[in-house]
């Protein structure tokens, strides 16, 4: 006879088989919809490797007037920032951007980002976050530079860069291919799903889950097909990425970096 106290692990709301079954109905809800969008090379790209880097998809002068407006942002009494986050420590951050620099909408409510991120997996797709970030303290470290994944779920987000960003401005590392599903993510994803309370929101330990230790990346790639990118690019540069995908921050080695930056779900 199963013990009591082994039954709530089968079968309660935390328990392994309840992740199971609402990960399959989940997914049973998403469709991929090539038709939804015109840009079925990007959205080709992003489905194969969870990650499209966009050299170029903004001019010069449109990244120029977006700084602008963030630089009077900045000095709004209406912002709503945050510095030194518990998460990303040396990071700057303005939630309500698009509210006080309006031509950040050029990403936010780009036609193309939409249109591909509709029809990679679902019609209903919405925006849930937008900000802008800005990160100048050299060295600073924080949980974000563990390879992690978001989510179990589809979490897919859009990043613009406002300054040339190489491999000493802390780019965006991605493990290509890694945003399919395989057993590999599941006990990762089961850890996740046991972190989130009844009513949605999530624990400060969340950060930590869906992270994996480097010798675990090591052995994924040696087992897997994965290719591991820096994404780095100049001023202008668009970058698509599937967050169910293995990336990590970087530390900062020099000058600054800053960007806008999308979540939809």
């Amino acid at each position: 006879m199963i013990g009591n106290n082994l039954l709530p692990e089968i079968f309660g709301q935390r328990s392994i088989w309840n992740f199971a079954l609402t990960k399959f109905r989940y997914y049973q809800s998403c469709r991929f919809d090539p038709t939804l969008t015109e840009h079925n090379e990007i959205l080709t790209r992003l489905q194969n490797d969870g990650i499209v880097i966009q050299e170029g998809f903004f001019s010069k002068s449109q990244v120029q007037s977006i700084l602008d407006e963030i630089e009077q942002a900045k000095q709004s009494p209406d912002r709503v920032e945050v510095e030194r986050s518990y998460t990303d420590s040396g990071i700057y951050r303005i939630y309500n951007v698009l509210d006080l620099a309006p031509n950040t909408g050029l990403i936010a409510d780009s036609p193309i980002v939409n249109s591909v991120f509709k029809a990679y997996f679902s019609s209903d797709v919405k925006r849930t976050k937008f900000f802008y970030e800005e990160k100048s303290e050299i060295g600073a470290e924080s949980v974000s530079n563990l390879h992690h994944f978001d989510d179990w779920k589809h979490r897919v987000k859009a990043f613009l860069y406002l300054t040339d960003v190489t491999k000493e401005n802390a780019p965006l590392l991605y493990v290509k291919g890694s945003n399919k599903q395989g057993i590999w993510r599941l006990w990762k994803e089961y850890e996740y799903f046991q972190f989130r309370n009844k009513t949605g929101n999530m624990s400060k330990l969340i950060d930590y889950t869906g992270s994996f230790l480097p010798h675990e990346v090591e052995i994924l790639k040696r087992r897997h097909p994965f290719e591991e990118i820096l994404c780095t690019g100049k001023a202008g540069t668009v970058i698509l990425m599937d967050a169910r995908g293995l990336h990590s921050s970087t530390v900062l080695e020099k000058g600054e970096r800053r960007l806008l930056v999308g979540y939809w779900t």
